[in-house]
């Protein structure tokens, strides 16, 4: 296996380490950080209610995390994949294709556009 190979696979285990150490934390401890846009303007930012989405997901409640957060919902995988192909494409020092790109300005656009959205209806 190459280098970039296991680089990838290594950052996909640390990512889902992360993702297991911080279920953890919030499902059995009284810790659980507040959303800082939330708490200062009252308005909910496009990542409010990931928490409670990958907690409804990991007991396997589908409609209830869709209901969190729609847009993460939707958009975790497809991200996650993209940040590990492009780690991939960094370590194997490859040229990222501009389609690439294209992906990563229309997910921060939507993301943006449903801060507003979510806000107004």
């Amino acid at each position: 296996m190459s280098k970039p190979a296991k680089d990838t696979i290594l950052l996909a285990l640390l990512i889902a380490l992360g993702g297991a150490v911080y279920y953890l934390i919030v499902r059995y401890t009284p810790f659980a950080p507040p959303c800082l846009i939330k708490l200062m303007t009252g308005y909910e930012c496009p990542s409010c209610g990931i928490t409670h989405m990958f907690i409804d997901l990991m007991h396997l409640r589908i409609s209830e995390a869709f209901r969190d957060n729609p847009f993460t919902f939707i958009a975790w995988i497809p991200t996650t994949v993209e940040v590990l192909y492009l780690r991939y494409m960094y370590s194997a020092k490859k040229d990222i294709p501009r389609s690439n790109f294209v992906f990563i300005y229309i997910l921060c656009g939507s993301a943006f556009l449903f801060g507003i959205l979510r806000n107004i209806f």
